[in-house]
């Protein structure tokens, strides 16, 4: 009996050690996919990327602040930590996890817009984790939204489940090179998608505005929250920029404006207060008139993320040059 138990317990550990392998393998290719949003965490984790520019916000940064486009008229290593669906909280979370392994950013660029208050309650495309489960700062992350992710690292394996797919990508990838499914620059994904308009999203903005005093009231406090969270942070010579990218001209209809209103009065007021902070709104830009610069009414596609952000990036030039003359 007693040899029995000990085979028993042999091929339970050489299977673990098994399946512990292939779950390292496949990790470690994830990781080093090129462009890919794995290769982007692990570049953050490690510290290595170290930018001067950080780009903070939802899907609308990601998407439509390119990276490459601010890095050309600033000369300034960029940034771009856009969490797709991801709210205020993830944001948040996101950027100090940066903060804690990379230096701090000499201009901090945080997209601003009606969509950016709402908190996450539920954690999107939680495949980008998986390769680091095991790190201490993306599990207590994670972990908040599922419990699941406070005990899968502990089985090899487990958190592949239902996601072969992914395994099976990063397995290949130790042995050839595959493109990513999207592929990444310095943070930034371009979508080259041609314009639908998207009438889900209209329906929420129509809903807040019935319930703007509720709603401007979160988003005012959300911003007040935002500023302290950024200034515990900053040193005397950051720059904090607030951006309110393009926006689909149907989008800037007058009927939304008692949410809009509210909220740039009250980016305005906080710039006049703050010689560091500054906010650039580019929600009516010439661009905003062309459908072929989005593809839906609240995201840029390719093509109008490199023109937008090679406005952006000659204002953020201008404003270095000129803080760098008051000093």
């Amino acid at each position: 009996m007693k040899k029995f138990i000990l085979f028993l317990m042999s091929i339970i550990m050489i299977a673990y050690l098994i399946t512990f392998g292939i779950q390292f393998l496949s990790d470690k290719g994830l990781k080093e996919q090129k462009n890919s949003i794995y290769a982007d965490w692990n570049a953050i984790l490690e510290g290595e990327v170290n930018a001067v520019i950080v780009i903070n916000g939802s899907s609308r940064a990601k998407f439509s602040y390119d990276t490459r486009s601010i890095l050309k008229e600033t000369k300034l290593k960029t940034q771009n930590l856009g969490f797709n669906a991801g709210g205020y909280n993830l944001q948040k979370s996101k950027f100090e996890i940066y903060l804690k392994n990379n230096r701090f950013p000499k201009v901090i660029i945080q997209n601003i817009d009606l969509a950016n208050f709402k908190e996450s309650k539920v954690l999107p495309d939680e495949d980008q984790f998986f390769p680091f489960i095991n790190n201490p700062e993306i599990n207590k992350l994670i972990s908040k939204f599922d419990h699941k992710f406070s005990y899968v690292g502990y089985f090899p394996l487990l958190k592949y489940n239902q996601n072969f797919s992914i395994l099976k990508t990063g397995l290949v990838e130790n042995v050839s090179n595959q493109l990513p499914a999207e592929s990444l620059c310095f943070g930034f994904s371009p979508k080259k998608q041609s314009f639908k308009l998207d009438l889900h999203n209209f329906d929420k903005l129509k809903s807040d505005v019935e319930e703007k005093e509720k709603v401007n009231a979160r988003n005012q406090a959300r911003l007040n929250e935002m500023i302290r969270f950024y200034q515990t942070k900053m040193n005397k010579n950051t720059l904090l920029v607030f951006v309110w990218a393009p926006e689909y001209k149907e989008r800037l209809n007058i009927i939304y404006d008692p949410l809009r209103n509210p909220l740039i009065k009250q980016l305005k007021a906080i710039q006049e207060k703050n010689k560091n902070i500054f906010f650039i709104d580019f929600s009516h830009d010439v661009i905003a008139q062309n459908s072929d610069y989005f593809y839906d009414s609240f995201h840029l596609n390719a093509a109008g993320a490199k023109e937008f952000s090679g406005k952006l990036g000659v204002a953020i030039q201008t404003i270095l040059r000129t803080n760098t003359k008051k000093e």
